[in-house]
């Protein structure tokens, strides 16, 4: 195994060579290339993924609330899949997670925010430090699976990039603000464009940790949109284009979906999901999407987030009940809601579910979980 000049020495199936072979990839065919622009027709197919039920969850913050407050596991028994975060963005090795985000227990969901200017750049500097981080973070998260820490360990980065990170002043340095173009390596390219080739690389990251440890569970690696799909995934504009399509498949496609009530006096910009056909009009369009990105019939779909505010109460149960089915029927695999610690503009925090009067809430999780978990 050789050494990386400078660097110490790299994981297996991660050194010099292989990162020769990055610089010949990102060059050769060129970052908006490696993108991912091409959308051929559909060509395998995978097993429904209902056949292995839902894996119901949680993001990390409420996951085990201050007593008095019951913790997710015994409001939901069974329920075990969690998504961690890591929110500072970083730009070299040394700053890079050296822990695969994820709770114990849990079958986990980790997002994290490598620089793209430097993931993208074989002739940064910091640019071979940063992958071997990145593929020992990985290698970790792999390592963990395999002891039993957590299960199923999945990886994303910059989650709803296109919705998010609008704030230039924090932003802009990292390539990632809408609407914004940022010179990488001599090559202007759009915050969408550097995104999809993000996602590339990464998913190229998890490919070489799991082919370097075949005795180990894989890392799989997919990404997450929020809203409009056409704002998201847009097939005729490519700086609305977010997704990486069926030229560079993922493992995984993720959205974030909430529910917003649109009645008079609604300044909702959310699609309306009152019913399981409007709820499957809306994810018919991303599962269309996934399709199409994939390669496959039934591409493992995750939500990664849901939740209605306090307004909407009466209408979050049955909204997460019609969401479950759909993912039920339709090859999706994990579903997390998200209940943040200080109550946002489309989410209650846990402990308001957990106090309510009736627990109508609770309730439909647990249906959920026994029904589909």
């Amino acid at each position: 195994m050789n050494a990386v000049p400078g660097m110490g020495q790299p994981l297996p199936g991660t050194g010099s060579s292989y990162n020769a072979s990055r610089r010949k990839f990102l060059k050769g065919v060129g970052l908006a290339a490696a993108a991912g622009l091409a959308a051929p027709l559909l060509t395998s197919t995978s097993a429904h993924a209902a056949v292995e039920g839902i894996v119901l969850g949680v993001n990390a913050g409420p996951w085990d609330p201050a007593p008095p407050t019951e913790s997710w596991p015994s409001a939901v028994p069974g329920a075990l899949g969690c998504r961690s975060y890591r929110d500072t963005p970083f730009s070299t090795g040394p700053d890079c997670p050296t822990a695969f985000p994820g709770e114990a227990g849990s079958k986990a969901v980790a997002s994290i925010r490598p620089d793209p200017t430097v993931l993208l750049n074989p002739a940064d500097p910091n640019y071979d430090g940063l992958v071997q981080a990145l593929q020992a973070l990985i290698l970790d998260g792999a390592t963990k699976a395999s002891t039993g820490y957590f299960a199923a360990p999945e990886l994303t980065v910059w989650h709803e990039a296109g919705n998010m990170y609008t704030d230039q002043s924090t932003y802009l340095q990292y390539g990632v603000v809408p609407g914004t173009y940022t010179t990488i390596n001599g090559t202007s390219l759009s915050a969408a464009q550097i995104m999809r080739s993000t996602h590339v690389q990464m998913q190229s990251l998890c490919d070489q940790v799991a082919s370097a440890n075949p005795g180990l569970p894989a890392v799989k690696y997919g990404c997450i949109i929020y809203g409009d799909i056409a704002q998201m995934a847009s097939d005729t504009d490519s700086t609305l284009d977010w997704v990486p399509t069926s030229s560079y498949p993922l493992d995984w496609y993720g959205v974030d979906v909430y529910y917003e009530g649109d009645g008079p006096g609604s300044t909702s910009t959310h699609p309306d999901l009152s019913s399981y056909d409007l709820v499957s009009q809306y994810m018919g369009g991303f599962l269309t999407m996934a399709q199409e990105r994939s390669g496959l019939t039934w591409p493992q779909i995750n939500v990664c987030e849901c939740n209605a505010d306090a307004a909407d109460d009466s209408a979050r149960p049955q909204f997460f009940e019609n969401l479950a089915l759909w993912l039920y029927n339709n090859g999706g695999r994990r579903m997390l809601t998200f209940f943040p610690d200080t109550a946002g503009p489309h989410s209650v925090t846990w402990e308001y579910v957990v106090d309510a009067a009736v627990p109508y809430t609770i309730n439909a999780l647990n249906s959920i979980q026994s029904n589909y978990g």
